[in-house]
């Protein structure tokens, strides 16, 4: 009797623990409702560019259950008609600021004596630009603003850190979805953040580009002196977590293509791997790149056109920046090409709101559809290890992907809905109609040319420069519009059912009248170029110009290839105990001056 007690006690503690457990309180009701849902009748679109047609996804409790090419069948879920349209996982930005409190910088005054030591309290390192011990998981917040703003760009995840000095702490990947810190936070540490910018700091060390390689390859001594002995005659809170760091993956942010190659060579120098966060110009310095197993995070923030009606100021215009103006959107093609890992970032852009546009920009430059959404998706997941939660839709990874009205890299594609952590963020009707075209509209006896955007904006087209704003409403299965013709003073209101677009419209004058709108006859001139347009065909890639090394004016198109040489009979100024050399020869080999001396032999070098 004792024994069948304990077996069912046993069972009952077993399945207490199991269960799911809500530790913090609660202010209100509970949600019982696990969010359990099918949504069916979907083209499906995975990371790689996979697609399913057809296909459905089963979600439960936040995370991904089945990606199915049917529907299938799931007890208890809710299921949801997709109307055919599009998902895709929602994308993932690693090189972000998301949620993390503003830095505080301090204005130096240059009358003062300069500041040689750092003012952080307790025991951390000497300067300031090192902050390794800055954990974003223990400042980042949610953020109702940035995260709306992103959720709408079709983002579910974001990696976020402190964007400030040159050891930067360690980055946390965050949910997008309005939840408690505890549970938002989808990994701790994904990476270590470094650049060559010592930030808020207001010592006078370092104080140059040279002063921050050297600080850094100091630390990095400094910090295996700390691991080995120096924990034993001190605590340094920095060069601790500047050691615990060094196992997650290290990502560096330079200013341009030189600093990458810099930052690369340091980093084989210590023995480590970097993630280059680049600024937009990689293409110039692809080999050295690709020699390095370099891997990237690429802005999208290309150049706008200079203004050239100015001859005056048109001299002032280099041909490199030129050449960048007309290279930069083919940056992400180029590294593709050579293949060369990247990821897309926001950072950069003027406004977020560039994010998709400039990546369909880039695509008419050379990318392609699958290149880029691996690069929105997975690729940055990858880089942090993170793509077992986020970046692509499989079975036990997070619930996050969007709903789009068509293929996403086409123009004029809304996405419609953000489902995150299980959770659906709705900006339009999946079961609205697709009314996107020219018609012709007529009212009475009146008739106009309407046309209808794909996010269902209308107007009416004038002529070829004027048209008159329409305020329309769809529904499911009703539409009401509204104008006031060019030239009147009121307006037309107009109500019926969208299936055949037809119903009944009030007059200015309030009389009544039938309306019916048939759609692909447009008959302006205006309104056939946009009928040409809406068809949707690709625009032919712009033919480039050369990529020249160096990336300046009479640059070569070929790569210069490196050779041994010997320069003969020269007065040589060794700066060393040999003096000044009359008559000497200096072998240069594998770029490097490999001898100094009189009667040297070429030994193949040429002379």
């Amino acid at each position: 009797m004792n024994l069948k007690i304990g077996i069912v006690w046993c069972l009952l503690c077993c399945s207490i623990l199991l269960s799911a457990q809500e530790y913090f309180p609660l202010n209100g009701v509970k949600d019982a409702r696990n969010g359990h849902y099918l949504l069916y009748n979907a083209t499906i679109v995975k990371a790689d560019g996979s697609m399913l047609q057809n296909g459905s996804i089963e979600i439960k409790d936040g995370k991904i259950v089945t990606v199915s090419s049917s529907k299938g069948s799931a007890n208890a879920a809710v299921p949801v008609d997709m109307n055919g349209h599009y998902i895709y996982p929602s994308f993932v930005d690693i090189y972000s600021d998301y949620g993390m409190p503003e830095v505080e910088r301090s204005r130096r005054d240059f009358r003062a004596p300069q500041q040689m030591i750092s003012r952080k309290e307790g025991p951390y390192g000497w300067n300031q630009a090192l902050k390794p011990e800055v954990n974003a998981a223990e400042h980042v917040s949610y953020s109702s603003k940035s995260a709306e703003g992103l959720l709408k760009l079709g983002f579910g995840a974001v990696s976020t850190h402190q964007m400030d000095g040159i050891s930067r702490g360690t980055a946390t990947l965050v949910s997008l979805a309005n939840e408690r810190e505890n549970k938002f936070i989808l990994k701790p540490q994904t990476a270590h953040h470094m650049s060559f910018r010592k930030g808020s700091s207001t010592q006078a060390y370092p104080g140059s580009l040279m002063g921050c390689q050297a600080l850094i390859k100091q630390t990095y001594l400094d910090g295996k002196w700390y691991e080995s002995y120096g924990h034993k005659e001190q605590l340094d809170l920095s060069l601790h977590a500047w050691n615990e760091v060094q196992g997650l993956p290290q990502i560096f942010a330079v200013g341009n293509k030189l600093e990458a190659l810099r930052a690369l060579k340091l980093a084989k120098d210590f023995g480590h791997k970097y993630i280059i966060k680049g600024s937009g110009d990689e293409y110039q310095r692809m080999p050295e790149l690709k020699r390095a197993g370099a891997q990237l995070i690429i802005p999208l923030d290309f150049p706008d056109a200079y203004d050239m009606e100015d001859p005056y100021d048109a001299q002032m215009v280099s041909l490199e920046d030129l050449k960048h103006w007309e290279l930069a959107p083919a940056n992400a093609a180029y590294l593709a090409k050579e293949g060369i890992p990247f990821a897309f970032t926001t950072d950069g852009l003027k406004s977020k709101k560039d994010y998709l546009g400039n990546i369909r920009k880039a695509m008419q430059y050379g990318l392609s559809e699958k290149d880029a959404l691996m690069a929105m998706t997975i690729n940055p997941a990858k880089m942090v290890n993170a793509d077992d939660i986020v970046g692509d839709l499989k079975s036990g990874m997070q619930a996050n992907f969007i709903v789009c009205s068509d293929n996403i890299f086409k123009k004029g594609t809304k996405i419609m809905q953000n489902w995150v952590m299980g959770k659906a963020n709705v900006y339009s009707d999946i079961y609205a109609p697709k009314l996107g075209g020219t018609y012709n509209l007529k009212v009475g006896r009146d008739a106009y040319n309407l046309e209808i955007g794909e996010d269902n904006s209308a107007k009416l087209v004038i002529d070829d420069t004027t048209s008159v704003k329409v305020k329309m409403k769809v529904g499911q299965d009703l539409i009401n519009m509204s104008f006031k013709p060019e030239g009147q003073d009121n307006y037309i209101r107009l109500t019926g059912t969208v299936g055949d677009m037809k119903g009944e419209a009030v007059l200015g004058n309030g009389d009544w009248a039938s309306w019916s709108a048939t759609k692909g006859n447009a008959t302006t001139k205006e309104g056939m170029m946009k009928d040409k347009m809406m068809e949707g065909k690709k625009r032919a890639a712009p033919e480039l110009g050369n990529i020249t090394y160096p990336f300046v004016p009479f640059g070569w198109t070929d790569k210069p290839e490196q050779a041994h040489i010997l320069l003969k009979n020269a007065t040589v100024w060794t700066n060393e105990e040999e003096g000044i050399l009359e008559n000497a020869d200096v072998l240069i080999k594998n770029g490097k001056i490999a001898q100094v001396g009189k009667n040297l032999s070429a030994g193949g070098a040429t002379e």
